[in-house]
């Protein structure tokens, strides 16, 4: 990747018109590091959007667990067939009936 040419002169001159000391320090590198490079390293802020329940223990919900019913009821020459799926607090999710007539036997 080539740069232009003036982009070196540019970026130093910038450099020492601003006082910047980390581009002054990569320039002088001679390669001889006194010791292992430092990293500085900050606790985490908080995050940018609300989070009302940041610093409180996580809840984790169980998963719901489904029964279901099946009845059979014969009136006349009708059979209704009904199916039922409750959740674990006994409240109805799902509810599907259907009729059939039987034909009568000669």
């Amino acid at each position: 990747m080539k740069f232009p040419r003036l982009l070196l002169p540019l970026a130093l001159a910038a450099a020492s018109l601003t006082g910047c000391s980390a581009l002054d320090e990569i320039l002088a590198d001679d390669g001889s590091n006194s010791g292992p490079e430092v990293v500085y390293v900050h606790t985490p802020s908080r995050p940018v959007y609300y989070d009302p329940y940041y610093n409180q223990p996580k809840y984790i919900v169980a998963p719901q667990y489904y029964s279901e019913y099946k009845s059979k009821k014969t009136k006349g020459n009708k059979v209704t067939t009904t199916k039922t799926i409750r959740n674990a607090y006994g409240q109805t999710v799902y509810k599907e009936k259907t009729t059939k007539t039987k034909k009568k036997k000669k």
